[in-house]
């Protein structure tokens, strides 16, 4: 067991160059950082649940990169206050969304569905000019 499980996190973290994934077996979120230099990252895979280090300030988007399923959203909610970010739609049915992050700190965001099991999620967080 605890060789399949070094094996799985290995498979993940290979197969994704964009950004840095962690999953916590215990809570069942994974922990998205982005490589230095880059603002943007992609996630593929079963977890629903992922936390981001933010910056006061920055954009921030999510959206759906699953081809194939178009019906799930996203909400993103500040980790140390339970607060729900007003997002803003930038695709049908929530598949795209942003919002200003309003403090520096870790993040939530929930991919909501009830049908599907695997999830393909791209991140960008940037700083407007």
């Amino acid at each position: 067991m605890f060789k399949r499980r070094i094996t799985q996190g290995i498979s993940i973290v290979v197969s994704f160059t964009t950004c840095f994934i962690f999953q916590s077996p215990v809570f069942g979120q994974t922990r998205i950082t982005f490589p230095r230099g880059s603002y943007c990252g992609s996630y593929e895979g079963p977890s629903r649940v992922y936390i981001l280090g933010l910056q006061a300030g920055q954009i921030f988007e999510v959206q759906n990169i699953d081809q194939q399923v178009e019906y799930y959203g996203f909400e993103v909610i500040e980790k140390s206050t339970g607060l729900k970010l007003p997002i803003v739609s930038l695709g049908e049915f929530d598949t795209h969304i942003e919002t200003r992050i309003p403090s520096t700190g870790d993040y939530i965001v929930r991919a909501s569905s009830d049908h599907w099991s695997y999830y393909a999620v791209r991140f960008c967080a940037y700083t407007p000019n």
